[in-house]
């Protein structure tokens, strides 16, 4: 298969998303347009806590592809940790159940690399 024969990904980036919407017409051409994605990315899931609507209108995300589409989730918090961010164990619970279900989980271990990275530049300038 050559490259000019795969279809192209739509997808959307960043789980911060859910502090735009401003008007049930946004969400309501957001969550159609979501029906269309190939591939939904939420980057840094846990960097910035939700609020309560933030938080409900993620787990309606989540919903909505659950089984449908694809999903790709980054954090740097173990499930244990996300009610930290979403502030209701039972939200957390059902949003991290339909992420895992069919799910391919990589775990990442061990140092981070930009700080490995930025720490041996200091290092080698000194």
């Amino acid at each position: 298969m050559s490259l000019d024969q795969i279809e192209p990904i739509r997808c959307i980036i960043r789980a911060k998303v859910a502090y735009y919407f401003i008007d049930i017409r946004t969400l309501t051409r957001f969550m159609r347009e979501l029906k269309k994605l190939d591939l939904l990315i939420l980057d840094e899931l846990g960097f910035i806590p939700f609020h309560k609507d933030g938080a409900d209108l993620l787990f309606s995300v989540i919903a909505e592809c659950y089984e449908q589409t694809s999903i790709i989730v980054t954090s740097n918090l173990e499930f244990g940790q996300w009610n930290t961010i979403l502030g209701d164990k039972r939200l957390t619970a059902a949003i991290i159940d339909r992420l895992v279900h069919h799910a391919h989980m990589l775990s990442f271990t061990g140092e981070s690399y930009r700080l490995h990275h930025a720490l041996s530049k200091k290092f080698d300038t000194d």
